[in-house]
């Protein structure tokens, strides 16, 4: 299980705390988790950053439903107690649909990355500057535009290529799993692959001064594995 799904549980957990009270786990009842995500869906004011204080969304509510199914599946176990969530079918959502990008969005993205946005100053003709991070920038957009990976996936990556596997990136392993489950591979193709070569050959020593500095040695293996 991943650090996040713990976060979330939690999470889930301690506002059905807030909503119940300090009630004992075998007391609770159909009943009252029904009013409990009834209460979700109605009444309660989410606290977000933003300061929205809209409902929460139909996928949010089922996601608070896996987590009160997980917890009472456990207790229906660990305690030999009737599991109250069974009776509760999952609440229904729809999924948003997902509207790809098209060739001008994918260009212009490409081209966000390399420059910076125009100056207007008065004393000279507009000007933009080449971006410092703009190969690792490239490298991430072509990379998640290939893979459709979620941010915390691609942070979570590794640029290790076992031998003899198809050309791909290293996912790094999640907390909790079996010590024989192998991470797996998110597949990329020729123009990620090679994006994220080149913003290995070009990008500096993490700890050195030097802005120049290459990690040359580790790009010469990932060269030999990508080919």
């Amino acid at each position: 299980m991943s650090p996040r799904t713990l976060v979330g549980y939690e999470h889930d957990l301690k506002l059905w705390v807030k909503y119940a009270g300090d009630v004992d786990v075998s007391q609770v009842t159909t009943q009252d988790l029904r009013a409990f995500l009834a209460w979700l869906h109605t009444d309660y004011k989410p606290h977000r950053f933003s300061g929205s204080e809209h409902p929460l969304a139909a996928k949010t509510i089922h996601n608070v439903w896996i987590t009160l199914s997980s917890f009472f599946t456990w207790a229906t176990v660990e305690f030999e107690m009737p599991n109250p969530m069974k009776a509760i079918p999952g609440p229904h959502f729809e999924k948003a649909p997902v509207e790809p990008f098209s060739k001008d969005d994918v260009d212009a993205l490409l081209k966000a990355c390399k420059f910076s946005r125009e100056a207007n100053t008065t004393e000279r003709r507009r000007f933009r500057m080449r971006r410092v991070t703009a190969n690792r920038d490239r490298a991430i957009i072509l990379f998640l535009l290939d893979t459709g990976l979620r941010a915390s996936e691609l942070c979570s990556l590794k640029n290790e290529l076992p031998r003899g596997k198809p050309r791909g990136i290293r996912r790094a392993a999640i907390a909790g799993q079996k010590p024989f489950c192998r991470p797996s591979l998110c597949l990329v193709s020729v123009h990620s692959g090679e994006s994220v070569l080149h913003w290995h050959i070009v990008r500096p020593y993490r700890h050195s001064n030097h802005p120049t500095r290459t990690r040359r040695p580790r790009v010469v293996a990932l060269r030999q594995e990508l080919g």
